[in-house]
């Protein structure tokens, strides 16, 4: 008859093996199986808890390589090298935000009166939100979508240009009405 010390030890170990890394999995079913063969029930407690703790030890050095490694790939990233490449791809992002822009703006500017002659320059407060909204905020979208997966970076700095330049509209018609 099995005594509950033997018992508890027997569960303790039986609940701990099995979740260890694979690595160690075998290690913990060999210590259930010398668990047999420890004589003294208060002895087979203590190879118990000596089990347990090396298994959940030896867990944890796992789990903590791992998060390791996969921190390092992350810093591997943030070389000088990745931040000046990331860093061109946004700025040149923002800079054909800005050159979408002033095309658009002036293009506008000059075909409006081609396009629209009855309309004088008084009437043309639509084709301003036209040439300063519409038009660069839908080229935007657009080359962000199709560059995000190629370009990243550069499509970021392509929101970023859209993102300043709808707060830019913002600000300007709160300040002036």
């Amino acid at each position: 008859m099995t005594s509950a010390v033997r018992k508890l030890a027997l569960k303790l170990l039986s609940a701990v093996a099995p979740h260890s890394p694979p690595d160690s999995q075998c290690w913990g079913n060999a210590m259930l199986r010398e668990l047999d063969f420890i004589e003294s029930d208060w002895a087979s407690l203590r190879w118990a808890l000596g089990g347990t703790t090396a298994i959940l030890q030896h867990s944890i050095a796992c789990k903590a390589r791992t998060l390791v490694a996969k921190q390092s790939k992350q810093w591997e990233e943030w070389t000088l090298r990745n931040v000046a490449k990331k860093a061109a791809g946004l700025t040149s992002g923002v800079v054909l935000a800005a050159g979408v822009l002033t095309s658009s703006i002036l293009g506008l500017a000059r075909l409006s009166p081609v396009l629209f002659p009855a309309m004088g320059f008084e009437r043309t407060h639509w084709a301003q939100w036209l040439a300063l909204l519409v038009i660069p905020e839908s080229i935007f979208v657009i080359a962000a979508v199709r560059l995000w997966r190629k370009k990243r970076d550069m499509a970021r700095g392509i929101v970023l240009g859209a993102v300043t330049l709808v707060v830019h509209v913002i600000v300007h018609v709160t300040m002036h009405g």
